[in-house]
């Protein structure tokens, strides 16, 4: 059954009412009618089932017939993708298989070898886009909860952020001296706490300068990597999300 976003300040126990994009794919794409059963999700890990009362040109409200899965206030791992920005249709891919595999926060990086130069006057509207996508890909994989998109960040102010987060992770070649794989570094931290806050650096296409590497080892950041062959940034990084996912129990 397809899911549609309600927003948090729509949704009480007993109603719902869905606005702009989502009553329009209710009532124009599916064209959904009074009475049907549908499922929404508040983007917080809430999902419920609810049935269609009315349908009218801006809105659609119902009453809610049931919690299907309740919003949790944390998970045991919350990871945090730090992606160097990617040309477009690699970086929407990458936004749309993150938010499938379990992702909590996405934040596109600009390095020196971002070759996609994003522009303060468009910023607005790429970021609008990416969001779409990401409700798009929760739909479409019935997740309840919406991974958080940053503002692109510059890679030097990245990593200081990451570092006082938690656990923070570097995608380097084996070849350019990253001696542990993600496994290896993985067990060597994953007895740290219960509630594991990890963040994982991808580089953009080019991948990261050895400055970059040099800075975020100084910081306290672990290099890693993943096999001998080199693999494009958006499957690095949804490789390597779903890796530490799954080994941490999250996947």
């Amino acid at each position: 059954m397809p899911q549609f976003l309600v927003a948090p300040e729509d949704l009480s126990p007993e109603r719902f009412v869905l606005r702009g994009p989502e009553a329009f794919h209710v009532s124009k794409v599916m064209r959904c009618r009074e009475g049907e059963a549908i499922e929404v999700f508040d983007g917080k890990g809430g999902r419920y089932s609810g049935v269609i009362e009315t349908v009218g040109e801006d809105a659609v409200e119902g009453r809610i017939t049931g919690v299907l899965h309740a919003a949790k206030k944390s998970t045991k791992v919350r990871l945090s993708l730090y992606l160097g920005l990617l040309k477009a249709s690699r970086f929407e891919w990458a936004l749309e298989k993150a938010t499938e595999v379990g992702v909590s926060v996405i934040v596109p990086v600009l390095t020196p070898r971002t070759v996609v130069q994003l522009r303060e006057e468009s910023s607005g509207r790429k970021l609008e886009r990416w969001n779409k996508i990401l409700v798009a890909a929760a739909k479409q994989c019935g997740r309840a909860d919406l991974p958080e998109l940053k503002a692109p960040a510059h890679f030097r102010d990245a990593i200081a952020e990451a570092i006082h987060s938690g656990l923070t992770l570097m995608g380097w070649p084996k070849s350019s001296g990253a001696s542990a794989s993600l496994q290896e570094t993985l067990a060597r931290h994953r007895q740290q706490k219960e509630s594991l806050d990890v963040s994982l650096f991808v580089g953009p296409e080019g991948g990261f300068t050895k400055e970059e590497a040099e800075l975020a080892e100084v910081e306290g950041a672990h290099l890693f990597h993943l096999k001998a062959t080199t693999l494009r940034g958006e499957t690095a990084a949804i490789v390597a999300s779903a890796l530490i996912l799954h080994d941490l129990g999250s996947l």
